[in-house]
């Protein structure tokens, strides 16, 4: 019975070619793209599940916090919180590691050099993060300081083909080569070396410090330890250990920092300001991700029913004759669900076909690793499996028993008229089909808005016609800096070259605590710091609002160190805009010859006042900041010139570095790329958006074509007979409009509400945002409409042409 059946299904399928193309199309479309969505939300969500152990382990983050509502997420925690937290907690931490990350260092094998990130980590990494050893003993892998183990992909890039373990890198001796590390991984490590953490002696007078935070800390809890016992002493553990750097600066210890215990599967969704290792997710874009696969497959769905309702009338006389020759209602519906899974599956293996082609598509476009689905996972099978069969018998239960509910009297007799119920139901599926498009049309208007209004707000600087080199301050850099920048300066499209600490774009920064002097209740309050040589305001294009900028002219702006107690002695400082706001100036003419006391009661003079600056994302509010003038090696050189030829320049600059740095790899940005790459996700989201809304719209046009032509075929005879008492051809036109423009109406007073407040929520994330106006949900209004009445309008343009005979004689 069941061969029967699908005999039936194929005969059905190739004898009506168009609807079933149109059927099994969209079907395919909107499954290929909920496969394709459900893949890349299975990968988001499953980030270092692969680590034993994975739910004991979690990471000592901190908040600084003030009473002036300064709040920083830092993902690395204090220089000092693990051995605190062994001497705390001895009988819940079952073991424990710190790293820290030397970003873009100089790795030599043989006469080969490289850029690469080491991973600076004591020895019981591993003993935290059991990852498996392709070579060597991870037991031994920190045996010596001077040990470094590799990844596969390392050890292939230094020494292809080779054993690499006893041989060198730097002045480290490889001991092992561990498996790569999953795309899944919030970590992102090739090179591991071994250092003595006890001492910390690479960083002097750092080993006891709760004020710094560059290092990675992670404890791994004994069975059955309830992290709350831990989380519920941090407030004295605070008392306790930062007392002695909060008094330094005047505050109180529990308002400076609140301590955070984040389980490492919760690491890739924490959202951090400082140095996090990787681009952490978004639980917000997960959903928003998961909403669209289900609206379009929804849409994709809703064809199919559409369509096979709009087709029951057509099949009525056969249904009626089946039922007189004996055949059961149950047999009927199973046939008519035989059939709708049918073409589900067929739908389901193009669906896949489409799938292997838009993979590639969406991991380039996300660049986050993702990999394609695994058709050897079983579970992968079982789901997809039980997902077609779910969808057919979801697509075809409502047209197998409206098929199946026809009477035979009636329908041999006078034939049938689409009963109301029906009609009810697929005006009703057009309203949920057009509401998903038009939600779906309105937040790509509204993010595509934000992410140009994320690249046309005022920066506060030129970034264009700036290079970024990095890596300045190291030793064997730092003492011919001045001579690369005299070099420089000969050509004469250099314009301007400065160094600073931090560079726009930066995902780190610095945190400097300032008081005012006279200031009764001595509150310390915390600014943005940075530390830049001359010219930089020159390089970035800046001009003070107030005051002036640091000049050699003016001996007394340079910073002074000391040698005992503070940071520094004495020097001028630049403040910006927020900062006159926030520390309570009236004017910036009125900050400017202000007293501020830094770190240990340093005196510094206010000389400037510049704009706000954005350094980094519109995501984050600018910060009140404070510039010093410190003309010492820094970590960042940039460079303003001005050449037509940009190549030119970039050729000029590299001939310059090699008589420079003739052994030394040079690792240089252009400041308006490094600004632009901070908008990589909108530019993304609004990328994939699009690309969705026009799958959406796709695949809702060849339903509402399908619908429109079942619907224009089916009143063919009315249509005849108005003709011949008179109607004209626009009047039957504007007929079928008006049947089809009434669902779209309903669909935009259901979408527009939906659609403000789940764009409203998403523009929340940002400090510095658009309004929501009324335009982009009129354009998707609009858009929707002029859509429907294309397809629909086309259709009964071409039938209302005919001949009235021919549709009076229409069967």
């Amino acid at each position: 019975m069941i061969i029967h059946y699908i005999n039936r299904a194929v005969r059905e399928t190739f004898k009506n070619p168009f609807y079933s193309l149109i059927n099994i199309g969209g079907l395919a479309l909107g499954l290929a793209a909920f496969l394709l969505i459900m893949t890349y939300l299975r990968f988001e969500t499953s980030f270092d599940r692969f680590i034993t152990d994975g739910d004991r382990i979690h990471r000592i983050e901190i908040n600084y916090a003030n009473p002036n509502g300064t709040n920083i997420k830092s993902s690395p925690g204090p220089v000092s919180a693990k051995p605190a937290f062994l001497a705390e907690f001895p009988d819940t931490i079952e073991s424990s590691t710190r790293f820290f990350v030397n970003s873009d260092i100089e790795v030599r094998a043989g006469d080969r050099v490289f850029l690469d990130d080491i991973y600076v980590a004591d020895g019981e990494f591993f003993d935290v993060f059991d990852l498996p050893f392709v070579i060597g003993d991870r037991e031994k892998a920190f045996s010596t300081l001077d040990s470094v183990v590799l990844s596969e992909t390392a050890a292939e890039k230094y020494f292809p083909g080779e054993n690499p373990t006893g041989k060198r890198l730097n002045d480290y001796l490889v001991s092992g080569v561990f498996a790569d590390l999953p795309a899944q991984s919030h970590l992102d490590a090739h090179l591991i070396a071994g250092v003595d953490h006890n001492t910390l002696s690479f960083f002097p007078n750092v080993a006891d410090r709760w004020d710094l935070n560059f290092m990675y800390s992670y404890i791994k809890l004994k069975e059955n330890v309830d992290p709350n016992t831990l989380i519920s002493q941090f407030d004295r553990l605070i008392g306790k250990y930062m007392a002695a750097d909060a008094a330094n600066v005047g505050i109180d210890p529990h308002e400076w920092g609140e301590l955070r215990l984040v389980p490492l599967n919760n690491i890739h969704f924490e959202e951090t300001t400082l140095a996090p290792i990787k681009p952490h997710g978004s639980y917000e874009q997960n959903l928003a991700f998961l909403a669209i696969s289900i609206l379009v497959l929804a849409i994709a769905v809703i064809n199919f029913v559409n369509l096979s309702t709009a087709r029951a009338t057509r099949r009525a006389k056969e249904v009626s004759v089946r039922k007189v020759l004996g055949a059961s209602r149950r047999q009927l519906i199973t046939q008519y669900m035989t059939e709708a899974i049918f073409l589900t599956s067929i739908a389901a293996f193009l669906s896949l076909v489409m799938l292997e082609l838009a993979t590639p598509w969406l991991q380039a476009v996300l660049n986050n690793g993702m990999p394609a689905l695994d058709y050897t996972d079983t579970r992968n099978i079982v789901i997809f499996v039980a997902l077609v069969i779910a969808i057919g018998k979801a697509a075809g239960l409502y047209p197998a028993f409206v098929l199946s509910s026809y009477r035979p009297s009636k329908n041999l007799s006078i034939g049938r008229a689409e009963d109301a119920a029906s009609i009810k139901m697929r005006q009703f599926l057009v309203v949920v089909q057009f509401t998903a498009s038009i939600i779906l049309i309105i937040s790509t208007i509204v993010v595509y808005q934000q992410t140009l209004f994320a690249r046309s707000v005022d920066l506060g600087f030129e970034k264009t016609g700036v290079i970024a080199l990095e890596g300045m301050s190291a030793d064997d850099v730092a003492p011919l800096v001045s001579t690369l920048k005299a070099e420089l300066l000969q050509n004469p499209e250099t314009i301007a070259v400065s160094s600073s600490t931090y560079t726009p774009g930066d995902r780190s920064e610095g945190n400097l605590t300032v008081r005012q002097p006279g200031d009764p209740s001595g509150e310390q309050i915390l600014l943005s710091w940075q530390n830049m040589g001359y010219d930089y305001y020159k390089t970035l294009s800046i001009t003070p609002v107030a005051g002036r900028v640091f000049s050699r002219d003016f001996p007394g702006d340079e910073t002074i160190p000391r040698e005992e107690g503070s940071d520094f002695a004495t020097g001028n400082v630049i403040i910006n805009m927020a900062a006159v706001a926030h520390l309570g100036y009236e004017s910036p003419d009125d900050a400017i010859g202000k007293q501020l006391l830094v770190g240990n009661n340093a005196s510094t003079t206010i000389i400037g006042v510049i704009p706000d600056i954005r350094y980094r994302s519109i995501r984050m509010p600018i910060r009140p900041s404070i510039h010093l003038l410190d003309n010492g090696p820094q970590f960042s050189l940039l460079i303003k010139y001005e050449a037509e030829n940009r190549n030119a320049y970039e050729n000029f600059l590299k001939s310059v570095w090699a008589s420079v740095y003739p052994d030394k790899i040079l690792r240089m940005d252009y400041l308006d790329e490094r600004i632009d790459s901070q908008y990589g996700s909108e530019d993304r989201w609004s990328y994939v958006l699009l690309s969705f809304s026009l799958l959406a719209i796709m695949i809702s046009s060849l339903g509402l074509l399908g619908l429109a032509v079942l619907t224009v075929e089916n009143r063919v005879k009315e249509i005849g007979i108005r003709k011949v008492f008179g109607a004209r051809v626009g009047q039957i036109v504007k007929m079928f409009l008006w049947q089809f423009t009434k669902p779209v109406i309903a669909a935009n007073f259901v979408a527009w509400p939906i659609a403000w407040v789940s764009m409203n929520d998403w523009l929340s994330g940002f400090a510095y945002r658009i309004d929501l106006m009324i335009w982009p949900f009129l354009a998707a209004a609009s858009f929707a409409l002029l859509l429907a009445w294309f397809t629909v309008g086309t259709q009964a343009y071409k039938v209302a042409l005919l001949n009235p005979i021919y549709a009076l004689r229409h069967e």
